[in-house]
């Protein structure tokens, strides 16, 4: 993840423990705070040698999003790098309650660049009110299977991942054929 900003000031990123119940029940939120002099802020995660991800497909994006005080409008795009253009998965305002910000689009263009080529997962933020913090939590891009679906988000522990996987490999595991006795 990497933040681009587009003006002067201090920008300050720190992991903020979650105490409250929050949608998506995460333990942590990444706490972004900045100070006077910029107009937009993107935090964005460059998914490298992925120039055809999710192109010809439906992409569905979400966050769970808060501010210490006042509102913030956040945007969620979907980049392929070298085309020049930027889808919009999702908008909304974070306010100082936690709330979901959701989308999903059609991905009608790829990244021409060959095999190298990548593809970014944006997160923008606007109406920058100065010394103001947004939280963030949650974020996910995925894969739909038409606009009119936005997938929801489900944090799970990872024994739990584990005991939902073992079904299947648990009973391959515990086979083992002796050669000889």
């Amino acid at each position: 993840w990497t933040i681009n900003a587009v003006g002067n000031g201090t920008i300050t990123v720190e992991q903020k423990s979650l105490v409250a119940s929050v949608t998506s029940d995460p333990s942590y939120a990444l706490a972004i705070t900045w100070t006077t002099g910029f107009t937009e802020l993107r935090l964005n995660q460059i998914l490298t040698n992925s120039p055809h991800l999710l192109y010809g497909n439906t992409a569905s994006a979400s966050l769970v999003a808060a501010t210490n005080s006042g509102e913030a409008i956040v945007r969620v795009f979907y980049i392929p790098s070298d085309t020049g253009l930027e889808f919009l998965l999702a908008t909304g305002v974070a306010t100082t309650s936690y709330n979901t910000i959701s989308g999903s689009r059609d991905i009608t263009t790829a990244n021409t660049d060959g095999a190298s080529g990548n593809v970014t997962f944006s997160i923008q933020i606007d109406s920058l009110d100065t010394g103001n913090t947004l939280n963030i939590t949650s974020a996910q891009l995925v894969r739909v299977s038409n606009s009119t679906i936005v997938a929801s988000y489900i944090q799970q522990t990872v024994q739990q991942e584990l005991n939902g996987i073992m079904w299947f490999y648990e009973p391959q595991l515990a086979f083992k054929p002796i050669p000889s006795y």
